[in-house]
């Protein structure tokens, strides 16, 4: 009877999940369109946060994205203008010794994080340590702590 009870809870917690995110994702999107068209007054550092967001549910969840993904969610037409907005993400990670939560957007086909977001390790063992941490335990970052972070990550890659 407790296995059949478990795996009643199980079935729902997984559907309720699926409902969250297609909220979320539905709350993203209208938060980026305005009247019918894309918001493009929003900064780099704001696109940030609403990565950050997107990427602490998904390690809630144990699950990456894609760029695409990611592109598609923000309704950008593709993936190749997110390495800045990902970026104020890894430093901000990085200069409070968080998991690097950008380890979860990765390359459709290789199946890893691009090239200046590759974290330090083994890949697996990084992935582990972003699902397990608990992101909803931290205070979230303003879009001026992305910009903070990105600034001196600019500084230090050069």
């Amino acid at each position: 009877m407790n296995h059949e009870w478990n795996k009643k809870a199980t079935q729902v917690m997984l559907k309720a999940q699926d409902k969250f995110n297609s909220v979320l994702a539905s709350h993203i999107r209208s938060i980026l369109f305005e009247d019918g068209g894309i918001h493009m007054k929003m900064t780099r550092d704001q696109r940030s946060l609403q990565i950050w967001s997107l990427l602490i549910c998904a390690a809630r969840e144990r699950k990456t994205y894609t760029y695409g993904d990611v592109a598609s969610v923000l309704g950008f037409g593709g993936a190749g203008v997110l390495s800045d907005m990902l970026g104020g993400i890894m430093w901000y990670c990085r200069d409070r010794d968080l998991p690097p939560l950008t380890a979860l957007v990765v390359n459709q086909e290789t199946g890893q994080p691009g090239g200046g977001l590759l974290p330090v390790g083994d890949l697996d063992a990084v992935r582990e340590d972003v699902f397990r941490f608990d992101w909803f335990s931290l205070e979230p970052p303003e879009t001026k702590e992305f910009k903070k972070a990105q600034s001196r990550g600019d500084r230090l890659s050069k």
